[in-house]
């Protein structure tokens, strides 16, 4: 069982760590989408999610730091959640439902985050 929560482990850190590049390799696309949300300071915003997400991803990839990474990654996800993902205040319908499908989506992700924190510390490397 070790071996899957170990995989499990790195596919979570891997994908935050994807999401982190793309904050800086995509800055532009998301510096407009975060002004377009009325994100404040909306290139500052980018770059600092971005470097939240890779921090908990290359923690969470490392195996160590765990709680510091899950600290950050749901600090971010949540404020992603109500701040870029507010389906309720969305009026167009297709907008609204990728909103919606991303604010549970991050909602999902925070429970995953969580549920790291009471493994057991040998999932954490292969032993």
């Amino acid at each position: 069982m070790a071996e899957l929560a170990f995989i499990g482990r790195l596919i979570l850190g891997l994908f935050f760590l994807y999401n982190g590049v793309n904050h800086f390799v995509h800055y532009g696309a998301m510096k407009g989408y975060a002004a377009f949300k009325h994100i404040p300071l909306p290139g500052f915003a980018v770059i600092l999610s971005g470097l939240m997400m890779l921090y908990g991803g290359i923690l969470l990839i490392l195996g160590t730091g765990t709680g510091s990474a899950v600290l950050v990654l749901v600090v971010a996800l949540l404020a992603f959640a109500f701040a870029l993902h507010n389906y309720w205040a969305v009026s167009d319908a297709q907008a609204r439902q990728v909103d919606q499908i991303n604010f549970f989506k991050n909602w999902a992700l925070v429970g995953a985050l969580l549920a790291l924190l009471q493994s057991s510390p040998t999932v954490w490397w292969l032993h």
